[in-house]
């Protein structure tokens, strides 16, 4: 039930496009590089285990970060994956990022297309780009026991670079995806 809320939400929410920085709630302002649509290409895998080879694909990512409320320090995400040559559906994911506090907080509220549900913690860098964000509640998943994420802007070029990071299934703490994406909108 919690996860339909989310999505409900999340589909009211989607309708609003990125604001203008004059309506944007002021705790958003560290955040602000974040909002709009992403696409871009990634590549996964995983160690394999005594059963399964060693996990190795290739996607193509959409995002979208906005807010959709401008007296509420939330931005809504959107996430949805592909295989690179289109064909298949992959991945989907939704929630929202806001900001706990005025230290810079942020929180991170996700639900994943696999059941699994997630509450990150983490924090805008001194760099003002890169946004850090660690699991301290990983739901319905028998073999995820952390997620780890980091977001990092790359002004110069317009693209966000995304490393998630996974201990699963007996491993340790192990790159799990890389992607690099472009502003779309």
């Amino acid at each position: 039930v919690k996860v339909c809320s989310i999505l409900r939400c999340y589909q009211r929410s989607s309708r609003f496009s990125t604001m203008a920085d004059n309506s944007l709630n002021p705790k958003l302002t560290p955040l602000k590089w974040i909002l709009g649509s992403w696409k871009g290409d990634g590549e996964g895998g995983y160690p394999g285990s005594k059963d399964k080879d060693p996990l190795h694909f290739l996607y193509t990512e959409m995002l979208t970060f906005s807010a959709p409320n401008s007296a509420k320090p939330v931005i809504a995400y959107d996430q949805k994956t592909i295989s690179r040559d289109g064909t298949k559906k992959m991945h989907a994911e939704c929630g929202f990022y806001r900001v706990t506090g005025d230290d810079g907080q942020i929180e991170a509220n996700i639900a994943q297309s696999t059941g699994i549900a997630e509450v990150q913690k983490g924090s805008v860098k001194d760099d003002g780009k890169t946004l850090l964000l660690e699991s301290t509640v990983v739901a319905n998943a028998e073999k995820v026991k952390a997620i780890h994420r980091s977001l990092k802007y790359d002004a110069a070029n317009d693209q966000l670079v995304i490393l998630t990071s996974m201990e699963a299934s007996g491993h340790p703490m192990t790159q799990h995806l890389s992607t690099v994406l472009k502003r779309v909108s």
